[in-house]
């Protein structure tokens, strides 16, 4: 094992373990975004180590092939990598629903369930979505390469782009939006906002 993998793998293992603690404060909250967030990346930080164990040099031939790990490993990376644009789009719209200072009314139980629905979408349906989609364009099963351990491999076509990227792009926007509203005049300007958005 290089320096260089002993370093990523400490670094890697350092901060799954520093994860556990805003995990838990966020479970704590019922704050499902942001917890699936972090549990997201804690799953792609998991992979990494134990991507970088198995194949922390040069890949031989007489090296472990994955078959059936590296797999089910992709598809579960894909899902987590959209699952952090999802979360990230869904803690976006929570926060500005927040500090929207024209949100005085406590939400009723119809507006929580929507809101919560919503949330669930865009941090596990589009997410779970993705792994089909990307049969379509897959060029074969997986490419393994050092300390990386499996990665998927897809089509560069027009098609590939439109159906693995739009979706992000589609994310991007959404919070673009949602990050512009808190340039709102009323946020702006405290003393003209309500009492809530204080």
């Amino acid at each position: 094992m290089t320096p260089f993998v002993a370093i990523y793998l400490t670094c890697s293992v350092l901060v799954f373990l520093l994860c556990f603690q805003p995990l838990i404060w966020q479970i704590t909250h019922h704050n499902i975004p942001a917890s699936s967030n972090i549990t997201f990346i804690m799953f792609i930080l998991l992979t990494n180590i134990i991507n970088a164990s198995i194949w922390p040099e040069a890949i031989s031939m007489t090296d472990w092939p994955g078959f059936i790990f590296c797999d089910i490993e992709i598809k579960l990376v894909m899902v987590a990598k959209y699952g952090i644009y999802g979360s990230v789009a869904a803690m976006l719209r929570n926060l500005a629903k927040i500090l929207n200072p024209s949100s005085m009314a406590l939400p009723t139980r119809k507006q929580k369930i929507i809101d919560l629905s919503f949330s669930c979408m865009l941090c596990f349906g589009l997410p779970l979505i993705m792994p089909a989609l990307q049969y379509l364009v897959m060029t074969f099963r997986y490419a393994l390469y050092p300390v990386a351990g499996c990665e998927d491999s897809n089509d560069s076509s027009w098609l590939g782009i439109l159906l693995l990227a739009g979706p992000i792009l589609v994310l991007d926007l959404f919070v673009a939006y949602y990050g512009g509203t808190f340039n709102s005049p009323s946020l702006r300007h405290p003393r003209n906002a309500s009492p809530l958005s204080k």
